[in-house]
């Protein structure tokens, strides 16, 4: 069985970090869009990936202050860090245990599934749009579905990436 910090890491395989806030997907980028556009949260979720090559479960702390918003990704036996990353006034800034995963690859799938479409939309380059159906959501390029995110809004919603045949089910949690 795979380490969870690798299949995390192979769930996320969608991208390289370009620079600062941008994530490279198929078909063009997305650019992290500042926290304010979002609603403030301060969230706990339980999170299962499924691959072809393996599974792990993980436990996701999410902090939007309006000014910053942070993404902690959680060992849930340990406790340990495996990633943490927070982005604020354009500034992107990770540490954790795991650097496979693209810096901003984390941040930016947090967006595309959970912030307003108006929003997502705006960070998008390329070729790339966003089709926003009630409690559904699908990226796609010119050729291609990107990924596709049902459950909206959270609580639990499904986040497919049809090419990497992964699937990541995403539960909010009590604080631990």
């Amino acid at each position: 069985m795979l380490h969870p910090a690798h299949l995390l890491g192979a769930s996320l395989l969608l991208s390289g970090c370009l620079s600062t806030g941008e994530a490279r997907l198929p078909g063009g980028t997305y650019r992290l869009q500042p926290s304010s556009v979002a609603p403030k949260a301060d969230t706990w979720e339980e999170v299962e990936f499924r691959h072809p090559k393996g599974q792990g479960k993980f436990l996701v702390h999410i902090l939007n202050t309006g000014a910053k918003i942070r993404l902690t990704i959680l060992d849930p036996a340990t406790m340990a860090t495996l990633l943490a990353c927070s982005y604020e006034n354009g500034e992107l800034k990770r540490s954790g245990i795991d650097r496979e995963i693209p810096d901003a690859l984390p941040l930016a799938l947090l967006q595309i599934a959970t912030w307003p479409t108006d929003a997502v939309q705006a960070g998008l380059t390329g070729s790339l749009r966003i089709v926003a159906e009630p409690h559904r959501r699908v990226l796609e390029d010119q050729r291609t579905t990107v990924v596709i995110i049902e459950g909206i809004p959270p609580g639990r919603r499904t986040i497919r990436l049809p090419d990497y045949g992964a699937v990541i089910t995403v539960q909010t949690a009590p604080q631990p």
